[in-house]
């Protein structure tokens, strides 16, 4: 069976950091709406709002791509709604197969590395969603702090 590693936080929260830190290559993937908005070549981050939903889409079959090769999956993003991991969550419908998901809230706190103004930072944490019993029920949850 697959494995799903969703990780949430805000932005500079230590998604990427932690990510980087544990999956291992050769067995699986990763993938977050940012890397839409690095250039190949360059690396260079242009991030351009009205792009959002295409990274977000863009991850999402990127991710369905990776599970459908039998390979394990980790999608880091802020999910700060809990609708946002919803797609996520009910991926293994869309494969006709049971997914293993595990749900990593990063709670730590460094800097933002792609310039997220504080005032979008506040709102995040304003309206951040925190996972229902029933959702720490059915997933293994862990929270990184």
């Amino acid at each position: 069976m697959n494995k799903l590693y969703i990780v949430r936080g805000l932005p500079g929260s230590g998604k990427s950091s932690f990510v980087r830190n544990s999956y291992k290559m050769a067995y699986e993937d990763w993938f977050e709406a940012d890397m839409f908005f690095e250039s190949g070549l360059t690396g260079e981050y242009k991030f351009n709002r009205d792009l959002l939903p295409h990274a977000h889409t863009w991850c999402f079959y990127n991710v369905l791509r990776t599970l459908n090769a039998d390979m394990n999956c980790w999608v880091s993003n802020t999910f700060v709604r809990l609708w946002e991991m919803e797609s996520f969550l009910n991926i293994g419908e869309k494969l006709n197969r049971e997914i293993d998901i595990e749900i990593i809230e990063v709670k730590t706190q460094f800097y933002s590395i792609h310039n997220v103004p504080e005032n979008t930072i506040e709102r995040m944490k304003r309206n951040w969603e925190e996972l229902t019993p029933e959702m720490k029920e059915k997933y293994k949850v862990m929270v990184i702090k």
